[in-house]
């Protein structure tokens, strides 16, 4: 993916910290301020805000899918489970007031960037299969079902779907049984 049009920035520059602060679960100013020959956390972020959200996603996606498909048998059929990921926020909306969901008080804030994924536990360990981001101006079921549609191109048979009571809607358990018939 490109960086900045016209910046000396380089992406293999930015890369290696977005993925250690995926790695280590942290965040970008985490990884920059303890590391050493690392651009600054606003260069990051600058760059990163010059992607576009889609193509983002969609690449996510197809490394959790080979990582998955890496780990897994896929004659074994899987326990999925899918749920919503708030990552808290502190600011306002860069481009567009639905980018921001309101959610219950943490860590000083009301809002977060919202995301639904599905994953499997295998060893003990979550392996995610798909995540989608979920804006507040549309409907959560929406993304569950793009999540649910990702899952369904894996090779392995869905034996339990997992979901809380969040997720206790028609149109999900719908779409959920629609999934387990394929």
């Amino acid at each position: 993916m490109e960086g900045i049009e016209g910046s000396p920035l380089d992406s293999g520059d930015i890369w290696p910290v977005v993925t250690m602060a995926s790695v280590n679960q942290s965040s970008v100013w985490e990884v920059t301020s303890q590391t050493d020959d690392t651009p600054c956390d606003d260069t990051v972020m600058e760059w990163l805000h010059t992607l576009q959200r889609h193509q983002l996603e969609m690449a996510a996606n197809l490394l959790f899918r080979h990582l998955a498909l890496t780990i897994l048998d896929p004659d074994r059929s899987r326990i999925v489970s899918i749920d919503f990921v708030d990552n808290p926020y502190h600011g306002s909306p860069d481009e567009d007031s639905g980018e921001l969901c309101k959610t219950t008080p943490t860590d000083g804030t009301t809002t977060c960037h919202r995301y639904c994924t599905a994953y499997v536990v295998s060893n003990g360990k979550p392996v995610t299969l798909a995540l989608t981001y979920v804006r507040s101006d549309e409907k959560e079921a929406d993304a569950v079902e793009r999540v649910l549609d990702r899952v369904g191109t894996y090779p392995f048979e869905i034996d339990l779907l997992l979901a809380d009571r969040g997720f206790y809607n028609e149109r999900v358990i719908r779409r959920a049984r629609d999934q387990r018939r394929r």
